[in-house]
């Protein structure tokens, strides 16, 4: 989770960010966990 977490702090934007999860750790971002990961997401670039 760690090394999720260093790699997102390196993305730029929002947009950058969700393409990472989907690509790159194939995470289904209908799941409800990932749902609320990907809302703090949103918030630290809103």
């Amino acid at each position: 989770m760690n090394q999720v977490i260093e790699q997102l702090n390196g993305l730029s934007s929002y947009d950058e960010s969700i393409a990472y999860l989907k690509s790159e750790l194939d995470w289904n971002l209908d799941d409800q966990a990932v749902a609320d990961f990907v809302k703090l997401i949103e918030k630290r670039f809103v």
